[in-house]
């Protein structure tokens, strides 16, 4: 479904632009809208996502809300997609010859080209949300080179007309966090928006069709097992077992395991080994009553003086110092 040009969308904008509005020319272009007290205005935004292979575009105006909205056009339509999400008041939607009751908590979804209009209650006003957007496909991607989620996804939109269903709460705060990120120049907001607009549209499309899909999640590669085991063989077992039994566990040779310890880890098995028994050691010393010697006995070493020397180079002190420096007192 292409996007309209900007001229398209500058034209369709002017056609409705609210009062108080102004527009900056450059080569004698809309370049960005402002409000007349110089805040910036969503028209101006370009917001893009992705899910798979389509390629979202978020469509924001004046009319984002939620405060009350009170142009209410003639029957008209859009060349995007429009959802109204209504937090409070009743009203009716006319399609076609049908009208649909609405009030707090619908959430209706119009598809492209869908003529509408609304009718408000005089003594419900209505406050909501509009937000549109639309989407094409990757560059050489066609339907069948979507994978089946996506391809799903991309079907659900474009069957939808208009729809309207029962908000539990999901979309109107999905709406106020986009809001909130809009208003709040924060560390992280162009991808907080990014991410709440692609939840906004995998939530509407779930509300549409209900159905479960029984779609695979990836599966990790053999490095990503290879980086558990490796984990669980240090931290899961004392004393800490040798290279060639690591080496088994991942079925490599003895070489290549020590290759993946460096290209994860950055560090031989006897580098990891030395570190990994330090490290359980002082947490021995620290939180445990045993001895010195029973504690250089549990992480692999035959003596205590052998355990004092590695300590001792490591730490600069022996381990009873240790135990004294840093266990609390009783």
């Amino acid at each position: 479904m292409p996007l309209p040009s900007a001229r398209c969308r500058q034209q369709e904008f002017d056609r409705c632009r609210p009062n108080g509005y102004v527009s900056i020319e450059r080569e004698g272009r809309a370049f960005m809208s402002y409000h007349s007290d110089n805040s910036l205005s969503y028209e101006s935004l370009k917001i893009t996502a992705n899910i798979g292979d389509l390629r979202l575009e978020l469509l924001l105006d004046a009319s984002f809300g939620p405060d009350p909205f009170n142009v209410w056009p003639k029957n008209h339509n859009h060349y995007a997609f429009e959802v109204h999400c209504f937090l409070s008041g009743r009203g009716s939607c006319i399609v076609d010859t049908d009208e649909i009751p609405v009030q707090s908590g619908d959430v209706l979804i119009f598809g492209p080209e869908v003529y509408h209009r609304f009718k408000e209650a005089p003594s419900h006003p209505i406050r909501r949300y509009i937000v549109q957007f639309n989407y094409t496909r990757a560059t050489g991607s066609g339907r069948r080179g979507l994978d089946p989620e996506t391809r799903d996804i991309a079907a659900t939109l474009e069957a939808i007309r208009h729809y309207r269903f029962q908000d539990d709460g999901t979309i109107a705060g999905l709406l106020h966090g986009l809001k909130k990120e809009l208003d709040t120049a924060s560390l992280g907001r162009y991808s907080c928006i990014q991410s709440l607009f692609v939840l906004l549209i995998l939530h509407l499309v779930r509300s549409v069709k209900l159905e479960t899909y029984p779609y695979q999640l990836p599966n990790k590669q053999k490095d990503d097992m290879r980086t558990r085991i490796i984990d669980m063989f240090f931290h899961d077992r004392q004393p800490i077992g040798s290279l060639e039994e690591l080496a088994a566990q991942l079925n490599l040779s003895p070489r290549q395991t020590n290759r993946v310890l460096n290209k994860y880890y950055n560090t031989s098995f006897k580098q990891k080994l030395f570190d990994t028994r330090l490290e359980i050691a002082k947490d021995l010393l620290i939180n445990s009553d045993q001895t010195v010697l029973q504690i250089a006995e549990e992480v692999g070493y035959s003596g205590a003086n052998n355990f004092n020397d590695m300590f001792v180079k490591k730490t600069g002190v022996t381990p009873a110092k240790f135990r004294k420096l840093h266990r609390p007192d009783p």
